[in-house]
């Protein structure tokens, strides 16, 4: 009974577009967010590879001295960014993602962009981590909103139980079908992400 009441609304959800609005949706916002990901890693890289060229120039065109004494100029050792950051960037925001290097000196993290961000900017950038952690939920909420008040406010649900179906059997069905509606969405999101 319970496979019945899954299928029939699995079906519902796709006959009244919800599913196919959801996916379209989570599909625009994933490949905008991979090229939003991209974009920013091609960038942050080039913006890398010049700081570091010009930081070696500078360090080579120091004059003739003790190496000892050339160590207390320093440099810039420049933390490489993860090819997954594209898919989400974890916590580098916050821990930056530069160290100035000099003799007898501990230095901190420099450059982290979360010290400067807005308010707006704190909530999270637009990546596909950021996408599944948040319009998940949301999906849940979307695709599942009028399981049980719908079929209450039409009367279908009085009619069900009347029919001897058990309100466990009907929660049952209910939710393997928004189950399934979730991982026709998201089990692909989880693939391109991965």
């Amino acid at each position: 009974m319970w496979r019945w009441i899954a299928n029939r609304e699995f079906t519902e959800r796709l006959r009244d577009g919800r599913l196919l609005w959801a996916g379209g949706l989570v599909l625009v916002l994933l490949f905008t967010a991979l090229g939003v990901g991209w974009a920013h890693q091609r960038e942050a890289r080039a913006e890398q590879q010049a700081a570091q060229a010009l930081d070696y120039r500078d360090w080579l065109a120091q004059d003739r001295r003790h190496p000892h004494d050339a160590a207390h100029q320093g440099m810039h050792a420049f933390k490489p960014e993860a090819p997954l950051a594209m898919v989400d960037a974890g916590i580098n925001p916050y821990i930056g993602s530069t160290v100035w290097l000099q003799a007898h000196r501990q230095s901190e993290v420099k450059f982290k962009p979360a010290q400067d961000a807005t308010g707006l900017q704190r909530f999270g950038n637009l990546s596909v981590g950021w996408i599944l952690q948040v319009l998940g939920p949301l999906l849940v909420i979307v695709l599942g909103f009028n399981a049980f008040a719908g079929e209450r406010e039409q009367g279908i649900l009085r009619q069900t139980l009347s029919l001897g179906v058990s309100p466990l059997r009907l929660l049952a069905g209910k939710a393997l079908a928004l189950a399934a509606s979730l991982a026709v969405l998201l089990v692909p999101a989880a693939l391109v992400a991965a």
